[in-house]
């Protein structure tokens, strides 16, 4: 096991600069965020054509998003809530499943907090019984003994993305890992399918 990294990150990229940095000039992004002043930050911050910013429950318009995509156009739907409640563990895969049944052909990219495993593992379960095919990939950087009910660590649940992305996903898991352990170099991964 390599040493403990003293590289600490100073600035999260989140979901939104991550997404643009890959986004192609053939490609249109359109954001969501439920908090007023998150949206203006991200719309304010953004310039760019092809991208779209809206203050609006982005699970509730999801459902009209995607009726109103040409089905010839590749869709990926990432989804990224706060889980500040906990009635998001129910209302988020259920957004997600009723996506799913109406598009199919639709990618996902769902991002979930891990503070113990046993809502993640709920998540899971009621997507396998609604028969989505997903895939997980889970990385715990402070181990779960030691911190319950915090973040621990994050998953990534995976709809239709392909098998190569999702081999890229867990080869950069130890870089990750190492650069984000809160305790000494103490990180794990899992992955479920």
């Amino acid at each position: 096991m390599a040493p403990p990294s003293t590289h600490r990150t100073r600035r999260y990229p989140g979901s939104p600069d991550l997404i643009l940095a890959l986004q192609r000039a053939t490609d249109r992004a359109v954001f969501y965020d439920i908090d007023p002043a998150a949206a203006a930050s991200l719309r304010s911050s953004i310039h760019r054509p092809r991208v779209d910013v809206y203050e609006a429950d982005g699970l509730a318009t999801l459902p009209d998003l995607l009726a109103r995509a040409p089905e010839s156009v590749d869709v990926l739907v990432h989804i990224d809530p706060p889980y500040g409640l906990k009635s998001d563990w129910h209302t988020v895969p259920d957004a997600l499943i009723a996506a799913y049944q109406a598009r199919p052909a639709t990618r996902f990219l769902l991002w979930y907090p891990v503070k113990s495993y046993t809502r993640p593992n709920a998540m899971l379960q009621r997507l396998e019984r609604a028969r989505v095919p997903s895939t997980t990939l889970e990385l715990i950087t402070t181990p779960l003994e030691l911190q319950r009910n915090r973040l621990n660590g994050s998953g990534m649940l995976t709809v239709g993305i392909p098998e190569r992305v999702l081999a890229e996903m867990l080869a950069v898991t130890p870089v990750l890992g190492r650069a984000c352990a809160t305790h000494g170099a103490r990180w794990t991964t899992r992955a479920v399918s």
